[in-house]
């Protein structure tokens, strides 16, 4: 399963490749895409169990994420995205014991993803966005497990350009985080994030 997945991500890369080969063309010069600043947060994130019984519960309590971006526009409705993220997540833990003297604790954690996604154009302002997040853990402790896999998003927003060089974004999403695991596991805690993204974008 995993060598499908892995073999369907470089399928996909290589056709982004491929895209980008072929560059819209605009007054005699190559299109070299928008460059953005984004910030996440806004939502919940909801810890998903799996099918573990009687294990200490975990609920999502808050997040935030930065990340860069790099948009090409491939015509004038399609766009590839993809860069760089850094999420920090805090979740709380409910240790089902009794007489257990801190049945409540705090644990935060951080991910890493690179999104490659497709944003698609409608009624001049707004879109639609989904795609593959490839994750990686970047945390010493990890109060869930391993939160390396990959995962998927799905939004809608609306974007606005004030000129060629500047624009912003908002765009409402639902993150499924290391929906596939890559760690050798039986069962495996994964983070459900909906929330909001708010972006400024540089052509260059």
């Amino acid at each position: 399963m995993k060598r499908i997945l892995i073999g369907s991500m470089l399928g996909f890369v290589m056709f982004c490749g491929s895209a980008y080969g072929q560059a819209v063309i605009s007054k005699g010069k190559p299109n070299l895409g928008r460059i953005g600043i984004t910030f996440s947060s806004l939502g919940n994130n909801k810890v998903l169990n799996g099918n573990i019984i009687g294990d200490s519960g975990y609920r999502g309590i808050n997040f935030y994420t930065f990340g860069i971006s790099y948009q090409h526009a491939l015509t004038s409705w399609l766009d590839l995205e993809t860069g760089l993220e850094y999420s920090r997540q805090k979740v709380q833990l409910h240790v089902i014991m009794p007489n257990y003297p801190y049945p409540f604790t705090n644990h935060k954690f951080s991910i890493i993803d690179i999104p490659l996604t497709a944003r698609v154009h409608f009624l001049k302002y707004l879109f639609a966005n989904g795609g593959f997040l490839f994750e990686f853990d970047a945390s010493k402790s990890k109060p869930l497990n391993s939160q390396n896999g990959l995962g998927e998003i799905l939004g809608v927003g609306g974007q606005y350009q004030f000129n060629h060089f500047v624009g912003v974004f908002v765009n409402p999403y639902v993150k499924f985080h290391s929906n596939i695991s890559f760690a050798s596991q039986s069962y495996y805690r994964k983070i459900v994030e909906t929330g909001v993204r708010f972006g400024i974008t540089f052509g260059l």
